[in-house]
């Protein structure tokens, strides 16, 4: 389960983190929602939120947009995946949401997990 940050860009008063996600496995995850933390520059975290990517099917690549308030896209640091709040596949609990859970960062701010 392939997570990447995209971009980041200035909406009104919010920071839209757009992200990737690809599931490479065979499995279908039903819904995934990750605790996210947003960290400013110097290590101070902003907000923590869930992140629901909603239903995530094998072999078809998702694109997730989350809006976070009240903060500028240049004071984002980084961006923690805390870990999953819920995850089911094939309609049940699953852990492949973070057993499988590969991170990754095109721009300049780092996904950590």
């Amino acid at each position: 389960l392939q997570i990447e940050l995209n971009t980041l860009n200035d909406v009104e008063a919010a920071c839209r983190l757009t992200f990737f996600a690809e599931n490479k496995t065979e499995t279908g995850i039903d819904q995934a929602v990750f605790e996210t933390v947003v960290f400013d520059g110097s290590g101070g975290v902003v907000t923590l939120s869930l992140f629901d990517f909603r239903a995530l099917p094998p072999g078809k690549p998702r694109v997730r947009q989350f809006d976070v308030q009240g903060v500028s896209c240049s004071s984002i640091g980084r961006v923690l995946i805390n870990g999953a709040n819920t995850c089911e596949a094939d309609g049940k609990k699953s852990t492949i949401c973070e057993g499988a859970l590969s991170l990754s960062s095109r721009i300049s701010v780092e996904l950590l997990g």
